[in-house]
């Protein structure tokens, strides 16, 4: 599944908006700003769980809001880094060790640290509504937080290819909030450390998002 950066991202919304005014089964909203973008489909995202929608429209939009470790460049042909600066394989790749950037800090204003990063993937592994990204990460054994940055993930088994399982997911989220409001509830809030923040979601309608003026 290709996941769009931030330019093909704007340049598949332009070409969605002309697109729907080609074709009327597309609905379209009028450019109330210069700033303001219209990316028109003719589906709906489903709902606000990141961990359990298997979509390509609610995963190409959630990933301006919320941020993975990692992505795959498809015209490059490389993983490239997202919320993790670096990584490196020990344990004959059944270990991997995540170096988190620094600085990030999620839309509500929670610093972003491995810690959150070990409840995501723990939340992914035994939570009921995160079933459908599961099977990404099942063959994690356990996350070690290893200092303040840095997270080591332990597999049952050598495996060579864990950032094909990882890329684009699954978004990291904060741990602060998920242990406030529970897992299921704190998704649900789609708070990210991503360039666009999460405004309003009506269903069939539209999902409405704005500049995050601190990315």
């Amino acid at each position: 599944m290709k996941t769009l950066s931030r330019r093909e991202f704007l340049k598949s919304g332009a070409a969605a908006g002309a697109a729907a005014v080609a074709a009327p089964v597309y609905r379209v909203y009028a450019q109330t700003a210069k700033k303001t973008l219209v990316y028109a489909k003719n589906e709906d995202i489903g709902q606000l769980n990141p961990f359990f929608v298997n979509h390509a429209i609610f995963e190409t939009l959630d990933n301006h809001i919320q941020e993975p470790l990692i992505r795959f460049d498809y015209e490059k042909r490389v993983f490239e880094p997202v919320l993790a600066e670096s990584w490196a394989v020990e344990d004959r790749g059944k270990t991997w060790v995540f170096r988190i950037r620094d600085g990030v800090r999620f839309h509500n204003g929670d610093p972003l640290t491995a810690e959150d990063v070990k409840y995501t993937f723990e939340g992914v592994l035994k939570e009921k509504s995160a079933f459908r990204q599961k099977a990404n990460v099942e063959m994690i054994e356990n996350i070690a937080v290893l200092d303040r940055r840095t997270v080591a993930i332990h597999c049952n088994e050598p495996v060579a290819g864990l950032l094909s399982y990882l890329q684009s997911r699954p978004p990291i989220m904060s741990r602060a909030l998920g242990e406030k409001l529970g897992f299921d509830e704190a998704h649900k809030k789609m708070i990210g450390t991503g360039p666009y923040k999460f405004v309003e979601y009506a269903r069939d309608e539209h999902l409405i998002m704005e500049r995050n003026p601190d990315y």
